[in-house]
């Protein structure tokens, strides 16, 4: 897989060109408000590299897909996939843009191109796991077709204080 591509954005496997892009994105508290505790720059060392790796359906690391805006080359995000080997046909999506391109539908429009590009692969469930209160991405996966499954509760830990995390699911067969 080189790339996807949407009206307006391109998605294309990360890159060790993109390195400082990824730092910015993991070390800003907006970004990871409702995910995790600010990496330490060692952690996103370890999870950048992992994300270099060539990637196919059997593998146990994130495909990892850098978003650009098309019309400039701006780099917003990154959006990912992760195959769980313990269920059949199913994967795992999530997603972190830079806020200032928060409100403007990237977020939506690349969860679809993911959605169609793991229908194309066979996946047939794409979970996704947002920490209560991160309604702006609740949203995203609700306009998507994701439907809320259910609450884990107290499964995240942000800043020493924990918070439950809501499991989205999207059936490719119900789209």
């Amino acid at each position: 897989m080189n790339k996807l591509q949407t009206e307006r954005l391109l998605l294309k496997q990360i890159s060790a060109t993109e390195k400082n892009y990824f730092f910015e994105l993991l070390q800003n508290p907006k970004v990871v408000q409702f995910c995790f505790d600010v990496p330490t720059p060692a952690e996103i060392q370890i999870q950048f590299e992992s994300r270099l790796a060539p990637w196919s359906i059997s593998s146990t690391h994130w495909l990892s897909l850098s978003i650009y805006e098309k019309i400039n080359d701006v780099f917003i995000g990154i959006i990912g996939l992760k195959m769980d080997h313990n269920s059949e046909a199913q994967a795992e999506i999530g997603f972190l843009l830079i806020p200032a391109h928060h409100g403007k539908g990237y977020a939506t429009e690349a969860v679809v191109a993911m959605q169609q590009y793991a229908a194309k692969l066979g996946i047939q469930t794409v979970i996704a796991k947002v920490t209560k209160g991160n309604w702006a991405s609740s949203r995203v996966l609700e306009k998507c077709g994701f439907t809320l499954e259910r609450a884990l509760v107290a499964t995240v830990c942000i800043n020493h204080v924990f918070y439950d995390d809501l499991e989205y699911q999207w059936l490719a067969s119900s789209s």
